[in-house]
C-alpha cells in the first residue's frame, strides 16, 4: 500500500487523467525483466541498480517478486555494455532493444510501435481495463488486472477531500 500510494497511483492518475482528458494517444508499459546475477561473487546487489561488497555490513536485499525499481535504466538507455557488474545475456540485449525502438519511435512519430516489434496498443478514455505492454524478453500487450486498487485509493482521496 505504501508503494502504492508512494509512485504507483500518481503514475496511474497521470496515466488516467491524461487518457481521459486529451486528444494524444496514452501508451502504459509495465518493465519486467529482472537483470542476471552479479558477475562478482564478493558483490551483492544494492538499492537503485547499485552494487555493494558481500560481508557482515551489506544490507541484505529481499528476493525480486518483478523487476526492482530502476532496473530498467541499463536498458533503456542502450547502455548494457557499460556496466560491468552484471553477467548480461542475448536476451538481456533482445530487452534492451524492443525498448531502445519503441522509446525511439515514440520520440519520432507519436507512436511507439514499428517493425518487428509487439504492437503496443494505446489506451482509450473508456477502456475498462486498459492495455499495458508488459517489456520482456518475449513483450506483449496485456489488459490491465490490477487498476481497482487505483480506483479505490482514488475514491478514498476524493472522499477525503
Amino acid at each position: 500500500m505504501a508503494s502504492d500510494r508512494f509512485i504507483s497511483y500518481s503514475t496511474w492518475k497521470w496515466f488516467d487523467l491524461h487518457r481521459k482528458n486529451s486528444s494524444q494517444p496514452v501508451y502504459r508499459y509495465l518493465y519486467s525483466k529482472l537483470r542476471p546475477p552479479l558477475k562478482d561473487a564478493t558483490l551483492a546487489s544494492g538499492l537503485a541498480g547499485g552494487t555493494v561488497e558481500r560481508g557482515e555490513d551489506a544490507p541484505q536485499m529481499p528476493p525480486a517478486v518483478g523487476a526492482p525499481h530502476a532496473c530498467e535504466i541499463e536498458y533503456a538507455m542502450g547502455n548494457l555494455h557499460l556496466v560491468h557488474d552484471y553477467a548480461w545475456t542475448k536476451e538481456d540485449y533482445k530487452v534492451s532493444n524492443t525498448m531502445q525502438e519503441y522509446f525511439a519511435n515514440f520520440i519520432k512519430y507519436g507512436n511507439p510501435n514499428g517493425e518487428n516489434l509487439p504492437d503496443w496498443p494505446n489506451a482509450e478514455a473508456k477502456d475498462k481495463t486498459p492495455p499495458v505492454m508488459v517489456i520482456d524478453v518475449e513483450s506483449k500487450s496485456i489488459e490491465s488486472d490490477n487498476d481497482d486498487r487505483y480506483i479505490f485509493l482514488d475514491s478514498q482521496y476524493l472522499k477525503n477531500k
